[in-house]
């Protein structure tokens, strides 16, 4: 998943925008990358390459044209917003800062493998929803009488509707408009959420990410993120990692600010960034040893703690 050579036609996407990783990289913007499931460190991978896939966000149009618009619609709103919550403190959130916050969430919700798996289902739901409703609707049947001058043959209108239907859902842009409408829409939904800050000191390791960064979660379900069928608005435990030593709670009202007192608390986070990763989790090189510790026993550290006071 790091990404494939250079060609000078095509594009690499960013699952995690570079800009965003820099923030938790070593010496040379390096990250020592580790698997989500075995806790293996599998690479350490500059920014540039890592986590990037060959036209992701990249649409190919019908006479073969490559449309990247998306990639650097993203970018331009980045290199401000980025920047934005690079100042945050770790105990200030001002009120363009919280909107930079919303704006990364939104992008880096959408960004990711996880929503493309779970827009492709809705897209097949919807298409075989949209057969079968259309197919059997009395006004649809009126129509075509009215338009040929006859009744439709046995299984006519379903022939014709999904014509109609795979037209829809052959058109290039699908997953690109999809995350287009959901960048826009989520800093919308994320705007009614408060910010709660939390420092990890440098007497500790420090928070890590993962190649899904933005954590939506029923925990104590186990539902995490789109991969679940979980909406934004349906979690319950909505958290991001800022860079290396500050982390964002997204609460449903105002609480304090604070600085992690516990390694345990610590751990308990980043069990959550991982459990919500896709394939591969990424942190700061010196991290490496103690994040890979901490893969290997998730167990360890419920979520719960994260809603009963025993976090700090």
């Amino acid at each position: 998943m790091n990404g494939v050579a250079a060609d000078p036609h095509r594009a690499n996407n960013h699952l995690v925008s570079k800009g965003y990783q820099v923030n938790f990289a070593g010496p040379g913007d390096r990250l020592a990358i580790l698997s989500a499931t075995t806790g293996k460190v599998v690479d350490n991978r500059p920014v540039k390459t890592n986590w990037a896939l060959r036209d992701f966000l990249t649409v190919t149009r019908v006479d073969g044209s490559l449309d990247d618009s998306l990639e650097r619609d993203f970018g331009k709103v980045e290199r401000k917003v980025l920047n934005q919550i690079r100042d945050i403190t770790n105990t200030v959130v001002t009120p363009e800062q919280k909107e930079a916050l919303d704006q990364v969430a939104g992008i880096h919700l959408v960004r990711s493998l996880s929503f493309a798996a779970r827009h492709e289902e809705v897209v097949e739901q919807w298409f075989n929803d949209s057969v079968g409703r259309f197919s059997n609707d009395p006004h649809v049947y009126s129509l075509f009488e009215k338009e040929h001058g006859r009744s439709p043959e046995p299984d006519e209108l379903r022939r014709m509707v999904t014509e109609v239907a795979m037209k829809a859902m052959m058109a290039g842009d699908r997953l690109t408009g999809g995350m287009r409408r959901g960048a826009d829409a989520l800093p919308e939904i994320l705007a009614n959420w408060r910010v709660q800050l939390v420092e990890a000191p440098d007497s500790m390791p420090g928070f890590v990410l993962a190649d899904q960064p933005i954590v939506h979660a029923l925990a104590e379900e186990g539902r995490y993120g789109f991969r679940s069928g979980l909406a934004v608005g349906d979690a319950n435990l909505l958290l991001m990692p800022i860079r290396r030593r500050l982390a964002a709670f997204f609460t449903a009202r105002p609480l304090r600010h604070f600085t992690l007192r516990t390694k345990r608390g610590l751990d308990t986070i980043n069990a959550v960034f991982c459990r919500s990763a896709s394939v591969e989790v990424a942190c700061h090189p010196d991290d490496a040893l103690t994040t890979s510790r901490l893969i290997r026993n998730l167990n360890r550290y419920p979520a719960s703690a994260l809603h009963d006071g025993r976090l700090r």
